[in-house]
């Protein structure tokens, strides 16, 4: 189902998911696809909160916004060690 939908769609769910307000942001920065790939589709309230503290929408540890960069594995190993999900 996912391969069927638009890149727009796929940040669109995605945001809804973990709650983040700035879909823009998330589509100029990381690849969606991996996203999807390597993070819960059901994401608890920690993890949400991981997330988004990472990727500066909330929180003080939102130096990633400012590296324009495709290295979402990086994003992604982040997350996991800061919500336990080795």
């Amino acid at each position: 189902m996912m391969k069927e939908m638009n890149e727009d769609e796929k940040i669109r769910l995605f945001c809804e998911a973990y709650q983040i307000e700035e879909p823009e942001r998330l589509k100029r920065l990381y690849d969606i696809d991996e996203l999807w790939l390597n993070m819960p589709a059901q994401p608890s309230q920690a993890e949400k909160q991981a997330l988004q503290e990472l990727i500066g929408v909330q929180g003080i540890s939102g130096y990633m916004d400012y590296v324009r960069s495709n290295n979402t594995f990086e994003l992604m190993m982040q997350w996991r060690e800061k919500t336990g999900n080795l």
